[in-house]
């Protein structure tokens, strides 16, 4: 991944149809496919789950330096002390409070897996008798899938363990970036290790601006078409945030009705480019005008009772 990241930084402007960007783009595709074709054929010849099997135990000791050798370290002390000088606590800045809880959950995250695989890796050298915790852990890894005691401490993303990795990058790499460049103008909210706690965030501060319960607030949703439309939504909001990445599941955004509408296409959802979502208190005269839309983490989980529910937008 580290050439790969090299590799695109030579191409200094993306265009798919350049010698050199297309070149990189089907040398990463081959890369990534040797890697996971790799494990998967690795797997693929111990039949059944023996971690006591010689085959086994020696795939398993690979997997876990591969994923070890993936997982960058911890932020360190002196990080995190300059991390909060740079984004203090303060009522009138929420995304502060959002870039440290998620460094600080970021750490957990990190702590975790390097704790668990340091543990099952002696384990498994020193061919001891497995605990509980360490014989779970290798059979979620045997089957490609992300650990339970993982997911306790992880953001909500595939049960892939290999496109979890993935997703994990490039999380990390996002919230680097945030923290040495500062607060980006949109959000890319599929990149927050907690989703959630950006949209708390901005309803903690349009409590304690507006002297309103937070249990009162709700929020609501506009749609930029402009950079002046960006201007104005910025003034006339001041507790709101951009966010990008967003879907619209079964309808459409009409920018010239400014409505929703329903699909012309075969496509079950379309892509919202940047939202601008701000809180509020409710406006009685508008409820029947409104549509309350939940919004998930991922769209398959509306049907599994509200897990990665992240907020109800107007």
């Amino acid at each position: 991944f580290g050439d790969l990241e090299l590799m695109f930084k030579s191409s200094k402007k993306f265009d798919v149809y350049h010698v050199e960007t297309s070149s990189n783009l089907l040398r990463m595709n081959q890369d990534l496919d040797g890697i996971f074709g790799d494990l998967e054929l690795m797997f693929k010849s111990s039949k059944k789950f023996d971690v006591y099997h010689v085959e086994t135990s020696s795939n398993l000791l690979e997997l876990i330096t591969i994923i070890s050798n993936r997982i960058p370290d911890e932020w360190d002390q002196q990080k995190i002390h300059e991390l909060e000088l740079k984004y203090p606590s303060k009522y009138h800045q929420p995304l502060n409070s959002v870039i440290r809880r998620e460094v600080r959950l970021y750490n957990e995250l990190i702590f975790k897996i390097q704790d668990t695989l340091s543990d099952a890796k002696s384990a498994l050298e020193r061919k001891q008798t497995l605990q509980k915790r360490n014989h779970q852990l290798l059979k979620a890894l045997y089957d490609e899938r992300v650990p339970e005691e993982w997911k306790e401490v992880s953001f909500e993303g595939p049960d892939s363990l290999f496109d979890w990795v993935m997703q994990l990058r490039s999380q990390i790499d996002y919230l680097r970036q945030w923290t040495f460049e500062g607060h980006p103008k949109s959000i890319q909210i599929r990149d927050l290790f907690n989703s959630r706690d950006l949209f708390q965030a901005v309803a903690q501060h349009f409590a304690r601006k507006t002297g309103t319960q937070v249990e009162n607030v709700r929020f609501f949703a506009e749609f930029p078409n402009t950079h002046e439309d960006l201007e104005k939504m910025t003034r006339k909001h001041a507790s709101s945030v951009f966010v990008s990445g967003l879907h619209l599941d079964g309808a459409k955004w009409d920018k010239e009705k400014k409505s929703i509408t329903d699909l012309q296409s075969l496509d079950l959802s379309t892509h919202l480019n940047i939202v601008c979502i701000f809180a509020n208190i409710s406006q009685a005269e508008k409820q029947n005008q409104n549509f309350s839309c939940p919004v998930y983490y991922r769209s398959h989980q509306r049907q599994n009772k509200g897990r990665g529910l992240l907020a109800s937008v107007e």
